[in-house]
């Protein structure tokens, strides 16, 4: 729960331009990609080029105009921006107010206290007077193509999801998974690069079969946008049952199989094979095969005074 209120708190959003007014060619800088903002006071604009914060006349100035934000019922304008600060070509305002999805973005030009306006430069040039309109909408990590490998029980199992972020890069992921316990587990935060890539993870499933076996997967961007993926899962299908002969072949067994033969079987011209050199087979009925042999250390129970008995063809 603590995870993902943490995820909750600190998702980034954008906003998308659907208004541009004056002359496009005179905007020197401009916005460029997403404006984003986390989903609460920060806001962070990206420019085409290192930007600066400047009065009309040339002078830096430490808060920007021409901000407006509101959704019909409120507005948060200059006088709301508490700090801001440039890091190359993005600048990031700090609002007194949390701000909320839905609501519009208006950046043009506004005046200082004395009447100049304190808008956009670059580092060189006086600013021009563009004016822009954005709506802010959600923007996060998208997946698709859930697959897993395998649905055997007691076997190594991988699974695939793919990423895509639409305007930042990937930047990790944590494999969350509930092995037929009921309880999730995570795994540790796991790296990821570019803006399109697998989180591909590779378990060893529960060994009974019929489990319902959950995954999911918490993912970042570079932004620190978190998103929690669907709930997958899949019910383990039985491993191969080496206790019972198949009718056809040799008949291998797997002592950990710990198998207990209560039919009478005859593998006609074939060979019992017993591997591993853990557990037990145990005979609580007639077997009949052309070749015996087991290995070192597997336990062969014979309940002799059954009268059940294992034998081997002569030629």
């Amino acid at each position: 729960m603590m995870l993902i209120l943490h995820m909750m708190i600190n998702r980034w959003y954008h906003a998308i331009n659907y208004g541009v007014y004056g002359n496009e060619s005179s905007k020197q800088p401009y916005l460029v990609g997403d404006v984003y903002y986390f989903n609460s006071t920060r806001i962070r604009l990206t420019y085409n080029e290192n930007i600066a914060v400047k009065y009309y006349n040339g002078t830096t100035a430490s808060i920007p105009k021409g901000f407006k934000i509101t959704n019909g019922s409120r507005t948060l304008d200059d006088d709301n921006i508490i700090s801001s600060e440039i890091v190359g070509s993005s600048l990031y305002l700090d609002f007194n107010q949390e701000i909320q999805l839905g609501e519009n973005l208006t950046y043009g030009s506004g005046l200082d206290s004395y009447g100049k306006p304190v808008i956009i430069s670059n580092v060189t040039s006086l600013p021009v007077k563009p004016i822009f309109n954005y709506v802010l909408i959600a923007t996060k990590p998208e997946y698709s193509l859930n697959s897993t490998n395998y649905t055997d029980s007691a076997s190594i199992v991988e699974h695939r999801l793919f990423w895509e972020s639409e305007s930042v890069g990937l930047s990790g992921h944590i494999f969350s998974i509930n092995n037929g316990t009921g309880i999730f587990v995570n795994d540790s935060w796991v790296s990821m690069t570019g803006s399109a890539n697998w989180s591909n993870v590779t378990k060893y499933i529960n060994g009974t079969a019929g489990n319902n076996i959950q995954f999911k997967y918490f993912v970042n961007d570079t932004e620190n946008g978190w998103t929690e993926s669907d709930t997958y899962n899949y019910i383990t299908t039985g491993a191969l049952d080496t206790c019972t002969y198949s009718g056809s072949g040799d008949w291998e067994v797997d002592c950990n199989d710990n198998c207990t033969i209560t039919t009478n079987t005859d593998t006609t011209t074939n060979a019992l094979i017993i591997n591993g050199a853990v557990g037990y087979f145990e005979l609580l009925a007639n077997v009949t095969c052309e070749m015996f042999a087991i290995e070192e250390g597997c336990q062969f129970r014979n309940k002799m005074n059954d009268n059940k008995r294992l034998a081997v063809k002569e030629d």
